[in-house]
């Protein structure tokens, strides 16, 4: 959304590209699709039957890919509140959010002792992201999600 040479039609085409990919992630993940669950599953299972956790598990590039330093969800819910959770690790942040027709609620978290993180600016600039898009969309009578 910051790219200058970036005209507002691309930018709204990129939009619907990633909102597409998204939901597409978003399906799979809910049809027991998700990786990152298969493989924490037989992990779990391994443990679980007394089995030597296999090596793929100790390996540093699995580490490294399982270490979540964003955590996003939705808590879908008709009220109008805020609901939140914390981050994964000590240097991450989780992100709760729950989209209602008129607006979107979200909450963002971070633990204090880590100077990496700053709750308060990830908010701030999540609120400009979300300014953006609806600016963008509504140059476009694009006003509702639904229209994506």
């Amino acid at each position: 959304m910051d790219d200058e040479k970036c005209q507002a039609p691309e930018r709204l085409s990129l939009l619907k590209q990633a909102v597409e990919s998204h939901s597409t992630l978003t399906e799979q993940a809910l049809d027991g699709q998700g990786i990152d669950c298969h493989l924490l599953g037989l992990k779990m299972e391994a443990i679980a039957d007394g089995f030597h956790v296999p090596e793929l598990f100790m390996d540093i590039s699995y580490t490294m890919a399982s270490y979540w330093k964003l955590s996003t969800g939705q808590v879908a819910s008709r009220t109008d509140c805020i609901m939140c959770y914390g981050p994964l690790v000590p240097d991450g942040y989780a992100v709760c959010y729950n989209p209602l027709p008129t607006h979107i609620n979200f909450a963002v978290t971070a633990f204090n002792c880590c100077e990496e993180t700053n709750a308060t600016y990830l908010a701030g600039n999540i609120q400009n992201a979300l300014a953006d898009v609806r600016a963008l969309l509504g140059n476009f009578g694009e006003g509702q999600p639904e229209r994506l």
